[in-house]
């Protein structure tokens, strides 16, 4: 597994983050600000099984609609960059 570098809010990994790491990425910044998971899906309108999915990797949440991403992070408090590069480029 890649180490996660994270600075303030910003992170990334020295090369494409795997969909374990992002999805473990997303629990961790849930955890810190002591959220649920049906908390966040709530915040970000969609089901809750849907949000489990991106957190275990069962779904990379870089094959969402670009409205439920964005969403997932806002709410998590992440910065959204550097999961977009990776969006566009694919």
């Amino acid at each position: 597994m890649e180490e996660v570098k994270k600075t303030d809010r910003y992170v990334w990994t020295d090369n494409e983050i795997s969909v374990d790491s992002l999805g473990l990425l997303l629990k961790r910044a849930r955890q810190q600000l002591k959220l649920t998971q049906r908390e966040v899906a709530e915040e970000v309108g969609i089901p809750i099984q849907s949000y489990q999915a991106f957190e275990s990797g069962k779904r990379d949440i870089r094959r969402a609609s670009f409205a439920v991403a964005y969403r997932v992070l806002r709410t998590l408090e992440l910065t959204t960059v550097p999961l977009l590069f990776d969006m566009l480029s694919r």
